[in-house]
Order: C-alpha cells, then sequence, then structure tokens
C-alpha cells in the first residue's frame, strides 16, 4: 500500500468530515504539542508521542463517526488510491501500516499544520 503526502486539495473533505463529529476540541489539543525536536532523545519522545497522538485521534474518529463515514472513506481513498471496499477489509496490521506510511510521507509538522487549518 502506497500512502501520498497530503494536499492542499484535502484539507476541505477533512475540515468537513471534523465538522461533522465535532473534532476541533482534540485538533485544538493536539496544536499545544511541541514537536521541535533537537537531540535523538528529543526525537526519540517527538516520535513516541505522535504515535499515541495519532492512535488516540484515531480512536476518537472511529467513536464518532457517525455521519461522516463516507466522507473519511473518501479521504482514506485519495491519500491510498485503493477503493473504499478495500479499505473496508482492512486488517488491523494494515491500518498499522496506513498510519505508519501517511506518518513517514508527510513530517510532523506539516500533519500538524494541516489538521490546525483543517479544524479551522
Amino acid at each position: 500500500m502506497e500512502v501520498r503526502e497530503i494536499e492542499f486539495g484535502d484539507l476541505f473533505l477533512a475540515a468537513k468530515i471534523f465538522k461533522k463529529i465535532d473534532l476541533k476540541p482534540f485538533i485544538k489539543r493536539l496544536m499545544f504539542t511541541d514537536v521541535k525536536v533537537k537531540t535523538p532523545e528529543e526525537i526519540k519522545k517527538a516520535q513516541k508521542l505522535a504515535k499515541e497522538e495519532g492512535f488516540d485521534l484515531f480512536m476518537f474518529i472511529i467513536e464518532n463517526i457517525d455521519d461522516a463515514e463516507a466522507d473519511l472513506f473518501n479521504l482514506l481513498k485519495a491519500w491510498t488510491g485503493l477503493e473504499t471496499e478495500a479499505i473496508k477489509k482492512f486488517k488491523l496490521v494494515q491500518l498499522k501500516e496506513f498510519y505508519e506510511k501517511l506518518i513517514a510521507a508527510n513530517s510532523s509538522e506539516g500533519l500538524k499544520s494541516f489538521f490546525k487549518k483543517a479544524a479551522g
């Protein structure tokens, strides 16, 4: 599975999803997380924090998806190039792979900026 870098056009669909599931408070909490690192120890700590926050975000979305499910699958289709049915059949290991590739394809600051803009 390939995961592409987040693009400007993704912002609009993400904002629509965030509005439907009231994600703004969660995203705003993430915005206060400092991701600027310098030492190897700080890098390791930032990577651990990114994984933990990413998992929390993922669980929040799943728990509150309601009427944004189709939009979420459209966003995942855009990022992976896979069809909705293939995404719906992801195993847990594939979800983990997707998340890791999303992080790898986008810088921490880039992801933070994207979610901040989408949250308004």
